[in-house]
């Protein structure tokens, strides 16, 4: 095959919707031709930031994304959870917040009153900073207004590229594509974080079973 390399934005899980599941960086699409002609989509790890760990075709991660989307959505009690969000997942968001700017500002004490040398605030206060934006970020998202799950079920195909990647951040929190251990496709190389994790539960456990936590 032969790359053409385009801007990442035109693909549903680029923009860092979707994640390396060895080294965590972000995946980027990479359009590529065979030597037919037909042009594919790749999902890899970002090489400006990863180490190009996994490699997925594009379609068939985006379909297994959106199809367990659209089936969370077909199931009566999951769209309920979906549509209309989870207080208890803020309220525990919101104290985890609390918790760590609390520890930030009190670094910042200690190394007011020389307790610590700046190398040893500068260490600690990058993974508490890194935390704090990522809890904001997250409460951002579940802080966006309900949506109606008629709309999302039925007019997916007449969305645009930015009305389909809001609803996968406010459902999913997090895509990440693990190493092939096979050459034929495998969906379980794709773990699926629901923001809401009775969700997982409620989409993925039989009538009359005990529910079940899957991420």
């Amino acid at each position: 095959t032969t790359r053409q390399r385009r801007p990442s934005r035109q693909h549903l899980l680029s923009a860092d919707l979707a994640f390396c599941g060895v080294c965590g960086a972000p995946l980027s699409a990479q359009v590529r031709k065979r030597v037919s002609g037909a042009v594919f989509v790749v999902y890899t790890c970002d090489p400006r930031v990863g180490r190009v760990c996994v490699g997925i075709v594009g379609h068939r991660l985006e379909r297994h994304v959106v199809e367990s989307l659209l089936a969370a959505f077909a199931d009566p009690s999951a769209r309920q959870l979906l549509a209309g969000g989870e207080p208890t997942v803020v309220a525990g968001l919101s104290a985890e917040l609390e918790a760590v700017d609390a520890q930030l500002a009190e670094l910042a004490r200690r190394w007011g009153r020389g307790e610590i040398s700046r190398a040893e605030w500068d260490a600690a206060r990058e993974g508490l900073a890194s935390r704090s934006q990522d809890l904001r970020n997250r409460l951002g998202v579940l802080a966006l207004p309900a949506f109606n799950a008629d709309d999302v079920a039925g007019r997916w195909d007449e969305m645009g590229l930015a009305g389909r990647r809001a609803i996968l951040a406010r459902v999913f929190e997090r895509i990440e594509v693990r190493r092939a251990t096979t050459t034929s496709y495998d969906p379980e190389r794709i773990k699926l974080t629901w923001r809401n994790p009775a969700v997982a539960a409620a989409v993925t456990a039989p009538p009359g079973a005990p529910e079940a936590h899957r991420d």
